[in-house]
């Protein structure tokens, strides 16, 4: 319980600071915004350890919590990660992270500057254990997005070649047609993954068009 509510702590502290880095001038941002980013490091580096916040962290999140109201999906910098996204880029290593931001309603189905999800994340990573932790959370419209190379969850799924990730999918109600931007539907990326027979044939039916 102690170890849980010191990693409340520290996710309540980042986005606090993150937050506050929107307001005032450039100059009065510019130091909020660093700090957020050293943060960022703090954040997972604690929850992963388990330690708790030092005296001076808990002095510092005592009075910035009553300064700033929280913004748990505050997105500094121009990558545009959230703590959300940042901890499932960090692979099943922070899944405590994840879930505990989770708990902070922290928003899944934003996505960052190159339009990927959490879900693009953690396929692309191929992360099952973020994977099934997220993707009961998602919104449909989430599920069925493209990122900025065209490409949706059930395309990084069908490439991963994972036949549980992609049945997961389909139960969610994905679109099993949806076209990449380059113009290639699922089936067409099956044919062009290299997979062993076996899983390109089984992809394949669980792909195909219902009459």
């Amino acid at each position: 319980m102690k170890y849980m509510v010191s990693c409340s702590l520290i996710f309540v502290f980042f986005v606090s600071v993150a937050h506050g880095a929107e307001g005032g001038g450039q100059g009065q941002a510019d130091a909020p915004r660093k700090r957020s980013a050293s943060l960022r490091d703090l954040v997972l580096k604690k929850s992963h350890s388990g330690g708790s916040l030092g005296d001076t962290e808990q002095e510092q999140y005592e009075r910035l919590s009553t300064e700033s109201p929280t913004d748990v999906d505050f997105k500094p910098g121009d990558v545009g990660d959230t703590a959300l996204i940042m901890s499932v880029k960090k692979g099943s290593r922070s899944l405590s992270a994840t879930n505990l931001l989770l708990t902070h309603n922290a928003n899944p189905n934003v996505v960052d500057n190159q339009k990927m999800s959490v879900l693009h994340h953690a396929l692309r990573n191929k992360d099952r254990q973020h994977f099934n932790l997220l993707v009961t959370k998602m919104s449909l419209g989430s599920l069925n997005g493209l990122d900025s190379s065209g490409l949706a969850p059930l395309h990084y799924a069908i490439l991963w070649g994972d036949l549980d990730v992609v049945a997961k999918l389909l139960e969610k109600g994905v679109n099993k047609m949806l076209l990449t931007e380059a113009g290639q539907t699922p089936l067409q990326l099956v044919q062009s993954a290299g997979h062993d027979t076996k899983t390109s044939v089984i992809l394949a039916e669980m792909l195909k068009p219902e009459n």
